[in-house]
C-alpha cells in the first residue's frame, strides 16, 4: 500500500517529510499537549536528502506494476534526473526496512529510546529484548488504542514481552492520537525517524520512507521531544505507565448445549 507521507517543493528545493498525513490534526494540536496528534515533522533543503526523494517520487511515478492511474495522470515520465539515492536515507519497498535498524539495536551499548505507532512484527522487539538482556536501559512510548484490539493481537504480543523482558514502556495519556515512529541510539547518536511502523508490511511491501542521521541537532531536537512526553514536563499529563492486563475471560463457543 502507498504509506508515503511527504511534499517536495520543487521550485524551493526543498522537502517535507514524516509520518504524518495529511489532515490538520497531524499538523496542527486541538489543544497543545493535551489533544494533538504525537509527530516528528522535518523540513530540509539537504540537496542529497531532496534529490533521493525526487528520484524515489519519479521511480514510482513511472512504475506500472506496482501503482496504476487515478485520474488525470497523462504520460507517465520522469521529472527529474535519476539521482543517487542518499546512503542516509532507506526506503521500502527498495529495501527491508527491518534489516537496517535491527544490527543497530544490537550494536548499541549506551541507552534507546523510541516512541513507535504500532509493533506487530517481532525482528524489531526481539532486537529490544536482546538490548535489555545485555544490560542496555531502553525506553518506549507506544499508542495504547492497538493494545487488545481483537483487530490486531499482535500488538498485545509484543508489547506484554517486551515488557516483560525490562523495556521500560509509557503509553499515550493525552486525548489525541501517538502516530510518532521515532529512534534514539545513545551510544551511536544516530536518530531514526521516518514513516515505518514495525510491521511486516512497514519492513517490505508498503511505500516507505525513513531518515538515519547523525545530526547532532535533530537527535537533541527528538530527544527533547521524547523527554517531555516520558516526563509529563509541561505539567499536562501527556503520557502514563503501561500496565498489562490480566488475559480475557474464555468465550466458548463449541459445543453448544449438555453432552450425556
Amino acid at each position: 500500500s502507498m504509506h508515503w507521507k511527504f511534499m517536495i517543493f520543487g521550485g524551493q528545493h526543498a522537502l517535507e517529510v514524516s509520518a504524518a498525513n495529511f489532515s490538520d490534526y497531524y499538523f496542527i494540536p486541538v489543544r497543545p499537549y493535551l489533544d494533538y496528534t504525537d509527530e516528528a515533522i522535518f523540513y530540509t533543503d539537504d540537496g542529497a536528502i531532496v534529490d533521493s526523494f525526487k528520484t524515489r517520487m519519479d521511480d514510482a511515478w513511472v512504475d506500472t506494476v506496482r501503482l496504476a492511474n487515478y485520474a488525470n495522470v497523462g504520460a507517465l515520465i520522469r521529472e527529474w534526473p535519476a539521482f543517487p539515492i542518499s546512503p542516509d536515507l532507506l526506503f521500502v519497498p527498495w529495501q527491508n526496512f527491518a534489516k537496517r535498524p535491527v544490527p543497530r539495536y544490537d550494536a548499541e551499548r549506551t541507552r534507546i529510546d523510541l516512541i513507535m505507532y504500532k509493533i506487530t512484527e517481532p525482528s524489531h522487539a526481539d532486537g529490544l529484548i536482546r538490548a535489555v538482556k545485555r544490560g542496555v536501559p531502553v525506553r518506549l512510548m507506544v499508542e495504547p488504542s492497538w493494545y487488545r484490539n481483537p483487530a490486531n493481537v499482535w500488538q498485545a504480543y509484543n508489547v506484554d514481552r517486551l515488557y516483560a523482558a525490562g523495556v521500560q514502556v509509557r503509553v499515550r495519556a493525552h486525548e489525541g492520537f501517538m502516530h510518532q515512529k521515532t529512534v534514539l541510539l545513545y551510544g551511536q547518536g544516530l536518530s531514526l525517524l521516518g514513516s515505518s511502523n514495525w510491521t511486516s508490511a512497514s519492513n517490505t511491501s508498503q511505500f516507505e520512507h525513513n531518515y538515519f542521521t547523525a545530526r547532532s541537532w535533530i537527535f537533541t531536537w527528538l530527544k527533547g521531544n521524547l523527554d517531555r512526553k516520558w516526563r509529563n514536563a509541561t505539567g499536562n499529563i501527556e503520557t502514563k505507565a503501561f500496565v498489562p492486563l490480566p488475559p480475557d475471560a474464555p468465550v466458548p463457543t463449541a459445543p453448544v448445549g449438555s453432552v450425556d
